[in-house]
């Protein structure tokens, strides 16, 4: 069952530009918010809520749209029959919003890799990457 907090949390998401002030608004103790996230985020109430109200299913529809989605734009009509004022409305791929839905899929899907044998030799105004081997 979802504590108070958890619930205040919910209805926080989208309100706050970090997750650290979502927290603290939600009755979140700052040195929680800002050094224990996991614990809040993995807890059993919070996850629960998430199941209650982001069902699987209603998120893997809205994603799927995501993936195809379109936006509609005024296009101008050329051709044979068509004159200075021959505008229409037109459907078209919206590819913002497909790559944001990809992206979101590989994050979920755990495909993206986070390289581990990548090292920063210089810092300052130029930088140098060295893959050094794996670190395992």
């Amino acid at each position: 069952m979802a504590t108070k907090r958890q619930k205040t949390r919910a209805k926080m998401i989208g309100k706050t530009s970090t997750l650290k002030e979502e927290l603290i608004a939600a009755g979140y103790a700052p040195s929680v918010a800002a050094h224990q996230p996991p614990s809040v985020t993995k807890a059993k109430g919070w996850t629960d809520l998430l199941d209650k109200y982001l069902p699987d299913e209603k998120v893997a529809e809205t994603h799927s749209a995501a993936l195809d989605a379109t936006k509609v734009v005024s296009a101008r009509i050329v051709g044979a029959d068509a004159n200075e004022g021959t505008d229409d409305f037109i459907d078209v791929p919206d590819y913002p919003t497909r790559l944001k839905a990809v992206d979101l899929a590989y994050k979920v899907k755990h495909k993206y890799v986070e390289p581990s044998n990548l090292t920063q030799i210089n810092i300052g105004r130029e930088m140098e990457i060295e893959f050094v081997g794996d670190k395992d």
